[in-house]
């Protein structure tokens, strides 16, 4: 296993997921889920059974669990006013507020992400969506799918009827690529 990964930003040297996670064990070990007994078989009776139904084995594994730090800290944190700005930022569907609030809660923790951890989400490629395009295809629907030169005339009226062979033929291939590229894009 390699001990650095080049990363596409071209900043080389970097540990990989599993390496830092290896290199960190120790941190790790502090986790209190790690120090509970294993999840009792009763648990899914528990689920059959309501509430009302606790294994002495289960109970002792929920006062286990809820006596750990880890579970008071993140209760705790539920009810913090960043972490209910958070949850609005999800159900909002506002990834950019998202990201903004998280990176303001690192950094005020001193721990700051390395560049590249929350970058904005990728717009799409290629050129911008033309309007143009799905009003060909609508007509091309519209008119029960003709052929290319009867499109090309629907569409561009006069300037088809003045263009030479050359124009006639580029405006055709423009009808002609508008509808695929449409048909591209309904399908994924």
């Amino acid at each position: 296993m390699s001990k650095t990964k080049n990363t596409p930003h071209g900043l080389a040297n970097r540990l990989t997921a599993d390496e830092f996670m290896a290199k960190h064990q120790r941190e790790l070990a502090e986790d209190d889920r790690l120090k509970l007994p294993p999840t009792p078989l009763g648990l899914s009776k528990l689920a059959r059974g309501g509430l009302d139904y606790l294994d002495p084995e289960v109970a002792e594994y929920f006062r286990a669990l809820t006596s750990t730090n880890d579970y008071r800290l993140i209760s705790d944190l539920k009810q913090w006013w960043l972490v209910r700005l958070l949850k609005a930022a999800v159900k909002e569907d506002c990834p950019e507020g998202y990201r903004e609030l998280l990176e303001s809660w690192l950094i005020r923790l001193g721990v700051e992400p390395p560049d590249g951890v929350l970058i904005p989400r990728r717009k799409s490629r290629g050129a911008p969506l033309k309007k143009s395009t799905e009003e060909i295809y609508r007509q091309w629907i519209g008119q029960e799918r003709p052929d290319w030169s009867k499109l090309e005339y629907v569409i561009y009226g006069r300037a088809y009827l003045e263009a030479d062979s050359n124009q006639r033929k580029k405006l055709r291939d423009r009808c002609r690529q508008a509808v695929e590229r449409h048909k591209k894009r309904l399908a994924t």
